[in-house]
């Protein structure tokens, strides 16, 4: 009995040791065998493939053989491993069955790998030393010239199995293929190709780029040669590829590698001119620029904290950062700057194949070469785009410089015209002097010669003064062509509005009052504007007022009217030196600025700011005429400390609408009574007329006006426009 007792207990030890013994064998060998068949192409494994996570990063081979740690290998379930950097060692187990009948090769992964031991079992079926590689090691361990790690499988087709140990700091990202030789060369090949393509590309836009920095002394194309050899080698180390060896370039991958967000900030902030345009938005770039290039440089320079702690904060910053840029091109594109188009589209393309590739990497899009490299095409179109927006700003600037050469050139001719005219007449009066006092000397010799002489010398003074009212005629009459030159012409006026007319008398043959008008998308621009004096004096005003407001409005940009008046009465003082402690000329103007917006309710915003002019209107279908008062402020002229601002007012507008504005010339004009026509009788002639069409309100305008005047002088310049929405 004693001998059954321990028997039975026997049995029961057996078998219970027989069923660990199975389940073990059941754990382990569970998994589906990978059967690779194609010969010419790389055949994807990864579902096939088990992993297990080391954490504690000491187990050996003999350790992960056991049955405890097999039950713990899962499978991957998707055909790219993708984890984020850790401390962990990864294992992976491979069943292989080669049914090619050829030599087989496994793909590992990329270079960021710093140690992967491969193990493979021999003839025997034991598992003897590692194929040893990974970026920390020899670069001869390589079995294969690439970048990238491969290691042989057993051409048998018998099933085998196989483990591969890999460690490192950097996110594991693995592509698990195998194939024969054959179709390991063709995808070797693919991918030398797109990295030869995108390298010509980078070192041909560098090229280039530093040939117009030579010829044009930009700064912004040497900061975009600097950025596109930062991209040379960057952009393929990021996608898995390194172009040098050693392990400094891995373990203090921020400090040499983040410097490149110091050259994309520079070249931003120059190429769109954040720093004007949008200075809280250049801050914001230069603080995520400064974290970027600084603070995770000197993290990684001192090792603290750990390598594998600072990535997540750094991918999200990094994304900030990249749609801040995306972000401040689409600002200063709306803001009116064209240029920046080719610069959304090239960040769009660098954001979006950066998005392409974290797609691909957690499997959502499926595994091909064209979304693993996507970067390479994102950032080449990025490089090509940003050299066409480089070069569409060249060709703007030397617009603008031939524009200037050619005023300036223009200006230079009528200076020299203008002297040309003065030598002239001094050099006639020198003359006529002479000649005077030879007849003066003749005369005291015979009285008879003196009165001939005389004489002769009112014929030829009257033919002189006939030549020269001629001559001022002449020029007079020039530059009357040349003022309603510089006056917008009838065709942006019909087409900026319904209707208008434009009432311009001026009291001489030139006028010292001028308008203005420029249309940008949908908003109009019309400016009214009474400069000091008249005739020659207030004309050159004129001349100098278009010129300013070119240069506010279509170059620098500004379309608020209360700013427009405000950077006009600066530029005024500068011309004119009004702001020195040596008085230069007094002149100055009275100004009506008035902006149109088109709104989507088919109604108009009208922003007025006056400068000691008003703004009168008719709401339709109302018949009342209302009055906006501007600000009772000059612009240019001799201004004390204080001045209130220029005021804005804001108006919405149904279609239809009249509004009206001119100088004080027509109020102020008196008849032989010396009475003024007034702004009375003004509003009454408007609004007895507004059904009318605006060129018959022009017509009973100047009618009232020639029945005021009568025989009367005109003593200043007229000027009055009324416009249609």
């Amino acid at each position: 009995m004693l001998f059954l007792k321990n028997k039975s207990k026997d049995y029961r030890f057996s078998s219970t040791l027989v069923l660990l013994l199975w389940l073990g064998l059941h754990t382990t060998y569970g998994q589906s065998t990978i059967v690779i068949t194609q010969t010419q192409q790389m055949q994807l494994i990864g579902k096939q493939v088990l992993y297990y996570e080391d954490t504690t990063a000491r187990l050996n081979l003999e350790d992960v053989r056991q049955p405890r740690v097999q039950q713990q290998f899962k499978p991957l379930n998707k055909d790219i491993f993708n984890q984020e950097p850790s401390q962990s060692v990864l294992w992976f187990k491979l069943i292989v069955q080669n049914k090619t009948g050829q030599d087989l090769w496994l793909e590992t992964g990329d270079s960021f790998a710093y140690y992967i031991d491969f193990y493979r079992p021999n003839a025997e079926g034991k598992y003897t030393s590692p194929i040893k590689l990974g970026v920390l090691r020899p670069k001869e361990n390589k079995l294969v010239a690439s970048n990238f790690y491969y290691v042989p499988l057993s051409k048998s087709d018998s099933v085998q199995t196989y483990y591969l140990r890999k460690a490192g700091d950097f996110t594991h990202y693995h592509v698990f293929q195998a194939g024969t030789p054959q179709a390991l060369h063709k995808h070797i090949k693919v991918y030398d190709y797109i990295l030869a393509g995108f390298l010509g590309v980078i070192l041909s836009l560098a090229l280039y780029n530093l040939m117009l920095f030579y010829s044009t002394k930009d700064k912004i194309y040497l900061i975009y040669v600097v950025y596109l050899l930062y991209s040379f080698v960057n952009v393929p180390f990021n996608n898995g590829y390194a172009l040098f060896e050693g392990s400094f370039w891995w373990q203090y991958f921020y400090v040499w590698s983040n410097p490149i967000f110091i050259v994309i900030s520079l070249f931003v902030i120059h190429y769109l001119q954040l720093s004007i345009i949008a200075p809280r938005l250049c801050r914001w770039i230069q603080a995520i620029t400064i974290l970027l290039s600084g603070i995770f440089p000197l993290l990684n320079l001192f090792h603290y904290p750990h390598f594998v702690h600072t990535v997540m904060p750094y991918q999200l910053i990094l994304m900030v950062y990249m749609c801040s840029l995306l972000g401040a091109g689409v600002y200063v594109w709306y803001q009116g700057f064209k240029n920046a188009r080719f610069y959304v589209m090239g960040w769009f393309f660098a954001i979006a194949s950066v998005f392409i590739h974290i797609l691909a990497l957690e499997g959502i899009l499926p595994s091909h070469q064209l979304f693993h490299h996507s970067i390479y095409i994102g950032v080449s179109l990025e490089a090509l785009l940003f050299a066409l927006a480089l070069g569409d700003r060249w060709n703007l600037l030397k617009k603008e410089k031939e524009v200037v050469q050619a005023e300036n050139l223009r200006l230079v001719e009528q200076q020299n015209n203008l002297l040309a005219q003065k030598v002239e007449e001094k050099t006639k009066e020198l003359q006529l002097a002479y000649e005077e006092v030879q007849t003066n000397n003749d005369a005291l010799k015979i009285t008879q010669e003196v009165v001939a002489s005389r004489n002769e010398l009112l014929a030829a003074q009257n033919d002189e003064l006939s030549l020269y009212r001629t001559r001022i005629g002449q020029s007079f009459r020039a530059a009357q062509m040349i003022q309603v030159a510089l006056l917008p012409p009838s065709e942006s006026m019909t087409m900026a509005f319904a209707d208008y007319f434009v009432f311009n008398r001026p009291k001489d043959v030139v006028s010292g009052d001028f308008y203005w008008l420029y249309t940008y998308k949908q908003t109009k621009v019309l400016v009214v504007a009474d400069c000091t004096g008249h005739g020659v004096p207030g004309a050159f005003m004129t001349f100098i007022g278009n010129n300013l407001l070119d240069k506010i409005i279509k170059i620098n940009g500004v379309t608020q009217p209360s700013k427009i008046l405000s950077a006009l009465n600066r530029e005024v003082q500068m011309v004119f030196q009004q702001q020195g402690a040596t008085k230069g000329y007094e002149g100055g103007m009275d100004a009506a600025v008035v902006a149109f917006t088109a709104l989507p309710n088919q109604t108009t915003e009208v922003i007025f700011a006056g400068a000691k002019s008003n703004l009168w209107y008719i709401s339709s279908p109302q018949h009342t005429l209302h009055e906006i008062t501007g600000t009772r402020r000059s612009v240019g002229g001799f201004q004390p400390k204080g001045k209130k601002p220029y005021q804005t007012h804001r108006i919405e507008l149904p279609p239809h609408s009249l509004l009206y504005l001119g100088s004080d010339g027509l109020p102020d004009q008196n008849n032989e009574q010396r009475h003024k026509f007034g702004s009375a009788q003004l509003k009454n002639i408007l609004l007895q007329n507004a059904h009318l069409t605006l060129q018959v309100q022009k017509q009973r305008l100047a009618q009232a006006l020639q029945q005021h005047m009568q025989d009367t002088e005109q003593r200043d310049d007229i000027l009055w426009v009324g416009v249609k929405l």
